[in-house]
């Protein structure tokens, strides 16, 4: 906000858009290597509940359907950022989500893409992988 001047709409590159997902896809993959090792049974439960909702919204196609779709992602993110345990990458992963989920949502996604999202979560995280800390898994 500039005074005297009130608000700028802030403008993305395509270049700006891409950093932000390198650097949001870094992150996110830090948070999933912390929260499979802390991860607890339930929330492992709550995950794959979660998942089977997402599908569901996804075969359904509906505008409707893919916005529930994206509550749920968030859904999903969110309780594995919890697991994740760090204020840190919680703060870090905010400030680069936001922008480019306003800009590319499910309802943009082809039915291959979409299809492919649906698969990336349902494969996270390899159950050797979970619970590390917890003694869950390996």
């Amino acid at each position: 906000m500039l005074p005297n001047r009130g608000a700028r709409v802030a403008r993305w590159s395509v270049e700006d858009l891409e950093e932000i997902y390198e650097l949001r896809s870094m992150l996110e993959s830090h948070a999933a290597q912390r929260a499979a090792e802390r991860m607890s049974a339930a929330q492992v439960d709550a995950l794959t509940e979660l998942c089977e909702q997402m599908e569901e919204c996804a075969r359904r196609g509906s505008r409707r359907g893919l916005l529930e779709l994206s509550e749920l992602n968030g859904r999903f993110h969110g309780l594995i950022l919890e697991a994740a345990d760090s204020c840190r990458l919680s703060t870090m992963l905010a400030s680069v989500v936001q922008v480019p989920l306003v800009v590319r949502t499910f309802t943009r996604y082809s039915p291959e893409a979409l299809a492919r999202s649906m698969n990336h979560h349902r494969d996270w995280p390899p159950p050797s992988d979970l619970g590390y800390r917890n003694g869950l898994g390996r």
